[in-house]
């Protein structure tokens, strides 16, 4: 929905717009699409000993949930900054608990949303993504700008894992 260009604020004002128009629900949803991406951009731009690409592939096969995060985040990028994801998005147990709302929006668990319930998630996951955000651009990242390519070392045996 969002442009990776596109400032916080922008995101925050369209999220809250759909929320105002009765589209809680696509909000919510759209909130935690921007907070996936924008995890996986930090993941892929701080775990800088690993090719690009391969940070792409590894997080998509085997890392792509919610809560397998943690996990990727531990095993790429801790080593390089040497701070856990709950420290980097302190309130990344409480997007869980929101990713699941989305969950249940997405599968059909839920139909419409109250205004204050999709005030209330999109809260969360949306200042999780401010967290994210900042703190990447505070270990050289931005979050906002094209990715830099880290290509494969042209030795064919050479492994990430």
């Amino acid at each position: 929905m969002f442009r990776v260009s596109d400032s916080l604020e922008y995101r925050r004002s369209e999220l809250y717009r759909l929320v105002g128009e009765g589209l809680g629900g696509m909000a919510i949803v759209a909130a935690a699409a921007d907070f996936e991406r924008s995890l996986r951009r930090a993941m892929i731009m701080l775990a800088v000993k690993h090719p690009t690409a391969f940070m792409r592939e590894t997080i998509e096969d085997q890392y792509r949930t919610i809560s397998k995060y943690s996990k990727a985040w531990n095993k790429f990028v801790y080593p390089e900054v040497e701070i856990r994801l709950h420290e980097a998005i302190p309130g990344f147990e409480g997007i869980k608990r929101s990713f699941d709302a989305r969950n249940k929006l997405v599968h059909g668990k839920h139909g419409a949303v109250t205004e204050a319930y999709a005030a209330k998630h999109i809260a969360v996951i949306e200042g999780g993504t401010t967290s994210i955000t900042r703190f990447s651009a505070d270990h050289g990242a931005d979050l906002m700008s094209r990715l830099k390519t880290r290509p494969r070392p042209r030795n064919a045996n050479s492994s990430f894992k």
